[in-house]
C-alpha cells in the first residue's frame, strides 16, 4: 500500500430541514448517513479508509464532529453547543485508498438515497466539493441514476446561500 493511493476528496454539503431538530436528532439521522457513506465509499472495506471526517455546523459555537477510521466501527459523532436548527453546513473530508471525487459523490448519493425515506424533510445539496482535500470555488457536476433522475444529493443544482440557524 502506498500513500499516494490515497485521495483526498472535500465536500461541502448545505443541509435544510422543514423544522428545528436537536443535537441528539441531527446526530441520529446524519450519523446514520455518514455510517452508510464510510460503507459505499470503501466498497465494503475492499478500499481502505484512511480517515473520514465531517463538520456540521449550524453557527461558530453550534456543531457536530462526525469521524470514521473504517466502515465496520461506524462514524463517532460529538455534539457542540445547545442547538435546535433548521439548516446546516457539513464538511466532509473523505481520504480513502482510490477513491476520488465521483467515486465520493456516488458513494454520498447512495448513502443519502438509501435514509431519505426515514428522514422525511431533510434534503442535501451539494454546495461546494474539490479533489486535493479543500474547497475551491468549487464546480458544477451532474451526473445521472438508471432511471434518468438528477443525482439526489445535489439534484442538479447547487446552492450558494449562506443561512444558518441556531436557537
Amino acid at each position: 500500500m502506498y500513500q499516494d493511493t490515497f485521495l483526498p476528496i472535500t465536500i461541502e454539503l448545505r443541509i435544510q430541514s422543514d423544522r428545528a431538530m436537536g443535537c441528539s436528532e441531527w446526530q441520529s439521522r446524519m450519523g446514520l448517513v455518514m455510517d452508510s457513506y464510510a460503507k459505499a465509499v470503501s466498497n465494503g472495506d475492499e478500499q481502505i479508509i484512511g480517515h473520514i471526517k465531517a463538520l456540521l455546523e449550524f453557527s461558530a459555537h453550534c456543531f457536530i464532529k462526525f469521524s470514521c477510521i473504517s466502515s465496520r466501527a461506524g462514524a463517532v459523532t460529538e455534539c457542540f453547543g445547545n442547538i435546535r436548527a433548521d439548516e446546516g453546513r457539513m464538511i466532509i473530508n473523505s481520504l480513502v485508498e482510490e477513491r476520488g471525487l465521483e467515486e465520493s459523490l456516488e458513494a454520498l448519493s447512495a448513502a443519502w438515497a438509501e435514509h431519505q425515506p426515514h428522514n422525511p424533510g431533510l434534503t442535501m445539496a451539494v454546495h461546494q466539493s474539490s479533489p486535493g482535500g479543500h474547497s475551491g470555488h468549487g464546480h458544477h457536476h451532474e451526473h445521472h441514476h438508471e432511471d434518468g433522475a438528477p443525482c439526489p444529493v445535489c439534484g442538479g443544482h447547487h446552492h450558494h446561500q449562506d443561512h444558518h440557524h441556531c436557537q
